[in-house]
């Protein structure tokens, strides 16, 4: 893939119907957030607005992902000091909305513009990363040769050092999560259920309902839990690491963050889970880095 320099241009036009968006179902802040920038300066504030106008409307007709600027740093993790570079990170959850708005469908089974998206595999992630950095006029993280059954991407190989977007990897999310705390969950002593949405019956609900964690992101415990790049497998152990992205190969992808559904035990900041990447459910989704190569002025 070549890398292509980051300039101004205008997004395509793009229009969801509110026909096709429910067709497809019967405080303080490190660095500040910013919203989705069409290419360009990522320091700035501009709307993906398509040629319906208007503001953010259920159908899906403009883009609305905002980004949080994660610092470099470092955590714990056993006896190893896991080491990453400075990235971005998206606010909430991927919503139904961008989701609609990248993807043309909404595989959600309970509707809502502004909650997370659900019932999608890894591989439904995987490509709407590739589908909003062409939107935005970067290169792909995820490069596959065909698609085979079930949605299932072939000969699959994932650049780390792309400029795009991707999904989160486990050691990523897991140093989001913490936001520079070290307790069990990192809202320390405070109630869990003003930051996490979880143990319901009800399903998910709204992104950015709740309190958000040190670093301004939201429903980084419950809602639905949350797809991250890696291969499932023991740790890699060692002093110090940096940048881990997993294992070469494997038969699971990494689920973090618990959900509406799970017990408060799947909430804490190392929690871990697993599942076939093929695999989709309804308390599951997905957030996104970007990883620009322009590094944001000091804020």
């Amino acid at each position: 893939m070549k890398s292509q320099d980051i300039g101004f241009f205008g997004f395509g036009v793009v229009l969801v119907s509110l026909a096709l968006f429910f067709g497809g179902c019967s405080d303080p802040s490190v660095g500040g957030d910013d919203p989705i920038i069409p290419g360009g300066d990522l320091s700035s504030s501009s709307a993906g607005n398509s040629s319906s106008g208007g503001g953010n409307s259920s159908a899906g007709t403009d883009l609305d992902i905002n980004w949080v600027q994660i610092p470099s740093g470092s955590f714990i993790r056993g006896a190893t000091t896991v080491n990453l570079s400075a990235y971005r990170i998206s606010k909430t959850e991927v919503t139904q909305k961008d989701y609609a708005f990248i993807m043309g469908q909404n595989p959600s089974g309970i509707v809502g513009a502004d909650f997370p998206v659900s019932n999608v595999t890894w591989f439904d992630a995987v490509r709407f990363c590739n589908a909003l950095s062409k939107e935005m006029g970067l290169d792909t993280a995820y490069v596959y040769s065909n698609t085979g059954p079930g949605g299932v991407l072939v000969n699959l190989a994932i650049d780390y050092s792309a400029h795009a977007v991707r999904l989160p990897t486990e050691a990523e999310w897991e140093f989001a999560i913490r936001a520079g705390t070290s307790e069990t969950y990192y809202w320390g002593a405070a109630t869990a259920d003003r930051y996490a949405h979880y143990a319901s019956t009800a399903g998910i609900i709204a992104v950015a309902t709740l309190l958000p964690n040190n670093f301004g992101l939201y429903d980084m415990a419950g809602n639905v839990e949350e797809w991250c790049s890696d291969w499932y497998s023991a740790y890699l152990s060692g002093a110090s690491i940096q940048d881990p992205s997993g294992p070469a190969l494997g038969s699971e992808r990494v689920l973090r963050g618990g959900s509406w559904e799970s017990s408060i035990s799947d909430l804490r900041s190392d929690a871990r889970a697993k599942d076939i990447p093929a695999i989709s459910n309804d308390a599951r989704g997905f957030r996104v880095v970007l990883i620009s190569g322009i590094q944001p002025a000091d804020e």
